[in-house]
């Protein structure tokens, strides 16, 4: 009898194990940035040495934001919290030529879209009205 219901303990154990798709996310694979788009980023403005824009460096798992030599934000770091309440969902498209990351946590969206311009040039994609930004790997 002992075996019996060890036995239906285990089966009902087994059969309430989650799926851990993009809904809810392990530290492990919270971002992965493709290998073309690996190192720093930034804007060169040659006519206002005095304007700041913010930098990337994107890494194997993950985006930071830089201005000038500052590190404003790494989106790992901003995940960790949601990843562990398990109230983070995350979307990533990967090709060739183009990286879409966006994430959210309690309601609160974040976005990120590169296109692939040339192996030293990507373009950063602000959206309607605002004009695209053209970065260069530093």
């Amino acid at each position: 009898m002992k075996k019996i219901l060890f036995l239906s303990l285990i089966i009902v154990i087994s059969s309430c194990s989650s799926d851990n798709s993009d809904s809810l996310m392990s530290s492990s694979n919270l971002i992965n940035p493709p290998s073309w788009i690996h190192g720093d980023w930034g804007q060169v403005i040659t006519e206002d040495p005095y304007l700041t824009t913010n930098d990337y460096r994107f890494t194997n798992d993950d985006i930071c934001v830089f201005a000038g030599n500052i590190s404003l934000n790494c989106v790992k770091a901003g995940l960790a919290p949601g990843v562990a309440a398990g109230v983070a969902t995350k979307e990533e498209t990967i090709t060739s030529s183009l990286y879409v990351f966006s994430y959210t946590v309690s309601g609160v969206t974040q976005r990120f879209e590169f296109v692939r311009i040339t192996e030293s040039e990507i373009e950063q994609v602000i959206g309607s009205p605002l004009p695209n930004i053209r970065l260069v790997k530093l």
